[in-house]
C-alpha cells in the first residue's frame, strides 16, 4: 500500500515536470523491481504511430505474457495472450493513447476502460489518456520497463488473464518492443 502511495506521489510529480516535453517518457525510481537500480533518463521518446509488441512481467521479472485481444459479443477486451500489434499515439500533455492495429470492429480501435476497471477497445472519443513511465530494465542493459497508468494514477496489470485497472488489479511492468 505505502509502495502504491509513493509510487502514485512520484507519478503527480513526473506529470508536473513532463507537462512541457509532451512527446517524451519520463523516469520514475519508485516502484522498480528490488533487485534493480533504475537511472532516469528523460530523453528516449516512446515510439509513437509505430507497430509495437507489450510483453507483460510481474515485479520479480516473471514472463506473464503478451497484450493480446479477445472478443466477447459487444467488445474486444485486451488480454495476456499471443501478441497483438498495439500503437501509442500522442494524446498530448505527456499523455498517450492505446491503440490496436487490427480491431475487429473498424474505429473501435482506442483502449478504455469499463466500470469494473477491465481495458477494452472503443472509439477515440471514449479513449483513456494514459502516463507512461520508463525505468532500466534491470535484467537485459539497454532495454526500458514501463510502468502505464490512468488518470487516476492506477497502474495498468492484470486479474487473471485480462489486462485491468484498480482494485484487484496486479501490477506489472510492461517492454514495448518496436514490431520489425
Amino acid at each position: 500500500m505505502l509502495k502504491r502511495l509513493m509510487l502514485s506521489i512520484a507519478v503527480l510529480l513526473g506529470v508536473f515536470y513532463a507537462s512541457n516535453a509532451p512527446s517524451h517518457a519520463f523516469a520514475s525510481t519508485v516502484g522498480a523491481p528490488p533487485s534493480s537500480q533504475s537511472n532516469e533518463n528523460t530523453d528516449d521518446a516512446l515510439p509513437l504511430d509505430t507497430p509495437l509488441v507489450f510483453r507483460g512481467f510481474d515485479y520479480n521479472n516473471n514472463f506473464l505474457g503478451y497484450l493480446g485481444l479477445t472478443s466477447s459479443f459487444y467488445w474486444n477486451y485486451l488480454y495476456m495472450d499471443t501478441y497483438e500489434e498495439m500503437y501509442l499515439e500522442d494524446a498530448g500533455h505527456g499523455k498517450y493513447f492505446l491503440r490496436a492495429g487490427k480491431p475487429s470492429w473498424e474505429a473501435y480501435d482506442y483502449v478504455t476502460i469499463s466500470s469494473r476497471g477491465y481495458l477494452y477497445l472503443d472509439t477515440k472519443e471514449h479513449a483513456e489518456a494514459f502516463t507512461i513511465t520508463s525505468e532500466n530494465d534491470p535484467v537485459n542493459p539497454g532495454h526500458k520497463l514501463y510502468d502505464i497508468f490512468d488518470s487516476k494514477f492506477r497502474g495498468v496489470g492484470v486479474y487473471g488473464r485480462y489486462v485491468t485497472i484498480g482494485g484487484r488489479t496486479v501490477p506489472i511492468f510492461w517492454q514495448i518492443i518496436p514490431q520489425l
